[in-house]
């Protein structure tokens, strides 16, 4: 094994691990509470005033914008299920799959208004960092992070559309 690769970060026989104590629906809630933020309030005005009507398809646009990012997240985090996982993607070989899901998200034509709301996607890859206590991470991770996607899009938008029918 040599020292920095995937296997050799993965395994750490030598070094105390945390306890594996979180279950499927805890680390989805862990990742709603690092995903859905002020911008679910901040966004909304600015994102209305330009897409009006449209604005829950540009929530919606964003979140198949950041799918690629959360694939990357998902991957990385069941093959390296270790704490402040983030950094031990970007120390191994994550940036090159960051990097390939930037440049397809970059290639995708979507509207200017899935853009500005792509930032309140942000979040969900802070659940590579609880890899360590997650509860068989290989299979929950990914299954983790992808439905913080999928809920907090869905909150995302009922908030939205509730803010347009209540704003004449």
């Amino acid at each position: 094994m040599k020292p920095g690769s995937l296997e050799a970060i993965a395994s750490r026989p030598d070094q105390a691990g945390l306890v594996r104590s979180l279950s499927l629906p805890l680390a989805v809630l862990f990742g709603l509470g690092v995903t859905i933020g002020a911008g679910i309030y901040v966004l909304i005005g600015a994102t209305a005033r330009r897409a009006g009507m449209h604005t829950p398809i540009a929530f919606l646009l964003a979140a198949l914008v950041m799918a690629p990012t959360a694939a990357s997240f998902a991957e990385f985090s069941s093959r390296m299920p270790v704490s402040a996982g983030e950094a031990a993607y970007v120390g191994a070989v994550a940036a090159w799959g960051i990097l390939q899901s930037v440049l397809i998200a970059s290639a995708m034509t979507v509207i200017e208004v899935a853009g500005l709301v792509a930032v309140v996607f942000i979040g969900f890859e802070g659940l590579a960092n609880i890899a360590e206590e997650v509860k068989d991470p290989k299979r929950n991770l990914p299954r983790a992070i992808l439905l913080t996607l999928v809920v907090s899009t869905f909150f995302y938008i009922i908030v939205v559309w509730i803010a347009l029918i209540s704003v004449p």
